[in-house]
């Protein structure tokens, strides 16, 4: 299972380089705005499609780490096949609602590429581009909550009990 963290690790990885990037870039932009008078052309629409790839990529990963708000009442309280069951729900529930916005993505994706709508800002980004990082990172967790099913689901059935 080292295949998914690595993917999922570079994802992340790209995430929090992105996120740097664009926080260098918004910053310069400021300080263009209030010293030069002079905004950065595209700026914004960069930005936007940035955070975009910020949040779908990082999901992933905080998934995998564990680390995506969740209430832990019941999970610091089972343990053993409960605590698998329980997780296996945890990681039913966010496939389908993950499944659900790829599903949808996928469909927007396809439209967009037969469309070659382009976004109304400055500078005309391809609606495909921030799509696409809608789809890949909905591929990401669903992926993770598939192979963190299949761990739930191994151990329910393993012949320990803990």
């Amino acid at each position: 299972m080292r295949h998914p963290s690595m993917i999922l690790g570079w994802a992340a990885w790209m995430s929090a380089s992105l996120l740097v990037f664009l926080s260098v870039l918004l910053t310069i932009d400021v300080l263009s705005r209030k010293l030069l008078d002079r905004p950065i052309v595209g700026v914004f629409e960069v930005s936007c499609v940035g955070l975009l790839f910020v949040t779908f990529l990082g999901l992933g990963w905080a998934q995998h780490k564990k680390r995506q708000l969740r209430i832990d009442v019941l999970a610091n309280i089972v343990t053993g096949k409960c605590a698998h069951l329980l997780e296996l729900i945890n990681n039913s529930l966010v496939l389908i609602f993950f499944g659900l916005i790829l599903w949808q993505g996928m469909l927007e994706w396809a439209s967009a590429w037969q469309k070659s709508a382009t976004g109304r800002g400055l500078i005309q980004i391809p609606d495909i581009i921030p799509i696409s990082g809608l789809v890949l990172g909905s591929i990401l967790i669903c992926l993770r909550c598939l192979v963190g099913s299949l761990r739930s689901v191994s151990g329910i059935l393993s012949r320990r009990t803990g």
